[in-house]
């Protein structure tokens, strides 16, 4: 005889909960696992950086883990498994500590968060802009979004593979002095295009890019913090949210489990 009541309530609360985390295990399964099989994407994502690969394994690995657990809680669940259920409760709970501890040591390690955009912009500024169309395409969108240009200022393109590592004369000018080019997406916005190609031949030195320049003077390592620390709170609520699900869920699989165990005692005695 199965579950009746709040029981029966609580069994199929329980299948809910991990249909959604099932679902949400294979999208990103699929997601990773299409990026790590897509010869082209993962050159792109990870030349220079073992660490962008071995992410997209850890993520995968994660992925796997969910589909799994969630598995063991719907069949457990629609079983009335005790075993299942004693199984999704003790993988779930590893889940939580897991991230908890996770949160924790990046709340420790949050200074350092602007030394690794940093680090990353630069990168990606010296090595890897016009090289590679990926990488170029989103950094020019992160420029005109953000309004900014280069990692601490228009500067930094000097040294960038962008501009072939050689300096090209401008003939125009009398003294034949040293320029390097800035990528267009560091224009601000409504400028022609004449005025934006004009204005991203610099003399190589120059660091002065004042407000009224046309093009923007500020950084992107800057405005990237500015943005992560603008939506934290959101970024918390959502954390948190998923955790207070997880809980949940092991509250709901604690019960079901008491549950079922009563139900076999009853039929014991």
């Amino acid at each position: 005889m199965g579950l009746s009541g709040c029981c029966c309530l609580v069994k199929y609360l329980l299948i809910l909960i991990n249909f959604v985390f099932w679902a949400a295990g294979i999208a990103a399964f699929t997601l990773f696992g299409w990026a790590l099989t897509d010869t082209s994407l993962l050159v792109s994502l990870t030349q220079g950086r073992n660490e962008v690969y071995i992410g997209l394994l850890v993520f995968v690995g994660v992925a796997t883990l969910v589909i799994i657990i969630a598995f063991l809680g719907c069949c457990g669940a629609l079983k009335e498994s005790q075993c299942m259920l004693v199984s999704f409760f003790c993988f779930l709970l590893i889940v939580l500590v897991a991230e908890i501890a996770t949160g924790v040591y990046a709340y420790q390690n949050r200074h350092q968060l602007s030394k690794i955009v940093k680090s990353s912009v630069a990168q990606s500024i010296k090595y890897e802009y016009g090289t590679n169309q990926l990488q170029t395409q989103t950094f020019d969108a992160f420029q005109k979004h953000l309004e900014c240009c280069g990692a601490e200022g228009p500067q930094d393109w000097q040294t960038s593979k962008y501009n072939n590592n050689t300096k090209v004369l401008d003939l125009a000018l009398s003294s034949q002095e040293a320029i390097f080019v800035i990528p267009a997406s560091c224009c601000k916005a409504n400028l022609s295009e004449t005025v934006c190609k004009h204005e991203t031949r610099r003399k190589v030195g120059e660091t002065n890019v004042g407000e009224s320049s046309s093009i923007y003077p500020k950084g992107c390592t800057e405005k990237l913090v500015q943005e992560a620390e603008k939506h934290l709170l959101s970024i918390l609520a959502i954390i948190a949210g998923i955790l207070a699900i997880e809980i949940f869920a092991l509250m709901v699989s604690l019960c079901l489990c008491c549950a079922v165990g009563d139900r076999e005692d009853d039929y014991k005695s």
